[in-house]
């Protein structure tokens, strides 16, 4: 949308996508939250883990291997 400011919409999100084991993007987008006015809906940030969660918590077998493959400090037996 950056490239298009004539088709920017109230309804444009930015979203922060960052594994949960990485502080530094999670103090980025508290120190972000902190500053929008209250309501402001244009910014949210996840966790890949609560994304992954959220779209395999039914299928353990799939999350696993997303994560192993992806989230490499985490473990797969």
């Amino acid at each position: 949308m950056r490239g298009h400011p004539d088709e920017w919409t109230g309804q444009t999100r930015y979203v922060l996508l960052y594994p949960s084991r990485n502080v530094r993007f999670r103090h980025a987008a508290d120190a972000l939250s902190k500053i929008l006015i209250d309501g402001d809906t244009s910014f949210q940030s996840f966790t890949i883990d609560d994304l992954l969660e959220a779209a395999f918590g039914h299928d353990a077998e799939s999350r696993d291997a997303i994560r192993g493959r992806y989230l490499w400090w985490i473990d797969i037996e």
